[in-house]
């Protein structure tokens, strides 16, 4: 077997396809051979479309793998070989306290071992699902779990918004200068130790026209947390969740799956014209780019 170092992507996922099969054989007597080949096809699905985590041993070797999808953890699987040595608990740490995971898709109800391992962390059940309420072919019920007390969360910010001003104003996802379009929006304020540390704002159209997050906060994964969760809150309403940035903020929206629809070459050019902003080949920052994502059916 190859160490993680030299494996490539494709190699990964096929481990994680062995590690997923070795895991379930060890400890699911119930699954049937067609459960274990139906999600064996589907982590070779999904997987390279989720973040992935992966834990190596002491020789380098991939012996657990987690997969995030918002802030949902989707897989967490340890080759038998190693349970109990920690790395199962080590992923899921990473995954609350850096990424800020708090809900798990689902478990299976027999699976008593993973059910004690959840709630052990500080997972409760959030909702049951019978089988005759999803495709899944198991006679047992699904778990949906999520984290009781997540270090963080998103709220609906209600009522007067001056005081959120001066944080507004380190984002630059809107066009406008003035603030009085809060009237017509809603605004989310992501809340950590019940101090207000991001905001954004989505307009009634679907439109994402601020996101910021105060500099103490930033590069920590909080702006991430906050857009995943407005997603999820839209779904069921917008088809299309859409953003007007300029171009050098086309990268991070990319990670969140925005597509690119128009740009609008040297428009912040031409409308800050004392503007110091920096060119960039691929992503020039003088250009207003119109994004959108699909978040409904």
């Amino acid at each position: 077997m190859k160490k993680a170092d030299e494996m490539t992507s494709e190699e990964k996922i096929e481990r994680a396809v062995e590690i997923f099969e070795a895991a379930t054989r060890a400890t699911c007597d119930w699954w049937t051979e067609g459960m274990i080949e139906l999600h064996k096809n589907d982590i070779r699905e999904k997987l390279p479309f989720v973040f992935r985590m992966w834990m190596v041993d002491e020789n380098g070797y991939l012996v657990a793998f987690l997969a995030l999808r918002r802030t949902y953890i989707d897989m967490l699987y340890v080759h038998p070989d190693y349970f109990g040595k920690g790395y199962g608990s080590r992923l899921l740490k990473q995954a609350v306290e850096v990424y800020h995971a708090e809900t798990l898709l689902c478990i299976r109800t027999p699976d008593e071992r993973v059910f004690e391992f959840y709630k052990k962390r500080g997972f409760v059940v959030d909702r049951e699902m019978r089988e005759e309420e999803t495709d899944c072919p198991t006679p047992y019920p699904l778990l949906f779990m999520r984290l009781e007390k997540p270090a963080q969360r998103v709220e609906k910010l209600e009522g007067e918004l001056d005081e959120y001003i001066e944080l507004l104003k380190y984002g630059d996802c809107s066009l406008e200068k003035k603030w009085n379009y809060l009237e017509t929006c809603e605004v989310f304020g992501l809340i950590k130790e019940e101090m207000v540390i991001g905001i954004m704002v989505v307009n009634q159209e679907g439109r994402i026209v601020n996101l910021a997050v105060y500099p103490d906060f930033q590069c920590q994964f909080y702006g991430t947390y906050l857009v995943h969760c407005v997603i999820d809150y839209y779904q069921n309403k917008f088809r299309w969740l859409t953003v007007a940035i300029s171009g050098d903020k086309v990268p991070y929206f990319k990670r969140f799956q925005f597509t690119r629809q128009r740009t609008v070459k040297d428009f912040y050019r031409w409308k800050y014209p004392r503007s110091r902003r920096k060119h960039r080949k691929r992503y020039d920052p003088w250009d207003l780019v119109y994004m959108r994502v699909r978040i409904g059916k």
